[in-house]
């Protein structure tokens, strides 16, 4: 797994499997969704968006919306098979957008 923090101060989270011989997801292709991973911040750190913890059920990544702002994102784990991929994770978002 790769982590960056972009210009835009966007979290972005790359994960690579690491048997590529074996099934791997869909890429969604750059045509549909390009991020420009070498664009990175200059005004921020990573560690000002995402903090990361670790025990022995796993880890876990939380994700801020500005630096030292309210938690918008939580990455609990994610458990990867041959066809099969279970990510435990949850959305915070205001009431009042929706």
């Amino acid at each position: 797994m790769e982590m960056r923090l972009l210009r835009k101060n966007i979290v972005n989270i790359k994960w690579t499997f690491q048997n590529q011989t074996e099934y791997v997801p869909f890429l969604v292709p750059n045509d549909i969704v390009f991020v420009n991973r070498s664009d990175l911040s200059t005004d921020y750190n990573l560690t000002d968006f995402v903090n990361i913890t670790q025990d022995a059920g796993g880890f876990t990544i939380e994700v801020r919306g500005l630096p030292a702002g309210p938690t918008v994102y939580i990455l609990k784990g994610i458990l990867l098979d041959n066809r099969f991929m279970q990510i435990n994770h949850v959305f915070n978002t205001k009431s009042d957008n929706f």
